[in-house]
């Protein structure tokens, strides 16, 4: 990362940059040139703490049924590795790397969902890079994972791949901690999500696969966001650590992502009453397929 861009990723975090406000926004660093990107996130108020509000929100909230009914299956992709594609060089962003990740994030888009997004590899490159500096910066220790992604490849020292995610309507996964950073572009649709807010993380660097804390908390605050994809698709970025809930109500979601292979899962017993969706996902139920360039081996831990 050179000298310039960490200063302001550094300087964005400093001052705790609110996200701007819906709709598109024309950037203005290195990246800029190629597109317009309309990813921001939408106002969400704090879930209330006391009992009685706490069941009112539970009555204003969506109801997603848990019965296998009303459980859809989701159709993952497995993908490469970021570290197996073709002109992968450190760091990231340098000209070293080339035009990496290529056509690859295309290709997997057409296999998964057999959309073509009518943008160029390099176009691509640019938008993911873009949005991973301007959204990260305005996280909680997101400088400090976006500098480690640029420079080792690597995210809280795992490996991140490429994964692409057609999601039905009202399907809700289960809460997870991410253990390396994610990056999301949706396609098409939207998805929603409940959030950790404050603290923004627990135990920012555990990689269990089951937690070993709760979020029962009362001091604990919760936030509710609904990202729609625009005319270009949308990026979204999760920490190292962060802590949500994902679910679809009304819309199907399709999205290609860079992710860290798998989450850190909470039980139920682990939640806090009335503030989480039921979940209906189960990943064992999924529809996979895997799509790897040039005949890479899938990666075993996906779970």
């Amino acid at each position: 990362m050179s000298r310039s861009t960490s200063a302001r990723c550094l300087g964005r975090l400093a001052s705790r940059a609110i996200p701007p406000a819906p709709g598109p926004l024309l950037l203005s660093s290195r990246w800029s040139r190629h597109s317009r990107l309309p990813f921001s996130l939408l106002p969400s108020p704090q879930f209330p703490s006391s009992p009685s509000s706490s069941s009112l929100l539970t009555q204003q909230k969506r109801s997603l049924c848990s019965c296998p009914a009303h459980s859809p299956r989701v159709r993952r992709i497995m993908g490469s590795r970021l570290e197996d594609l073709p002109n992968f060089g450190l760091p990231l962003d340098s000209e070293s790397s080339g035009d990496w990740p290529g056509n690859y994030p295309l290709k997997l888009c057409e296999k998964a969902f057999g959309i073509d997004l009518g943008i160029t590899p390099s176009t691509f490159r640019s938008q993911m890079f873009e949005a991973v500096e301007m959204n990260l910066s305005q996280r909680p220790n997101g400088c400090e994972d976006h500098k480690e992604w640029l420079t080792t490849g690597r995210s809280n020292g795992g490996i991140p791949e490429f994964v692409a995610l057609a999601i039905p309507p009202r399907t809700a996964f289960f809460v997870h901690q991410h253990p390396g950073i994610e990056l999301v572009f949706l396609v098409r649709g939207s998805l929603h999500e409940i959030r950790l807010s404050d603290p923004a993380h627990i135990d920012r660097h555990c990689t269990a696969l089951e937690s070993p804390f709760d979020l029962k908390n009362p001091d604990y605050r919760f936030v509710r966001n609904e990202f729609k994809v625009g005319a270009g698709g949308r990026w979204l970025t999760n920490e190292v650590g962060s802590i949500h809930q994902t679910f679809t109500e009304d819309e199907e979601c399709l999205m290609v992502a860079v992710w860290p292979g798998r989450y850190m899962t909470f039980r139920d017993d682990q939640l806090p009453d009335g503030v989480f969706e039921p979940i209906n996902h189960r990943a064992d139920k999924e529809e996979r397929d895997v799509f790897l360039h040039q005949g890479v081996k899938p990666c075993q831990h996906h779970h």
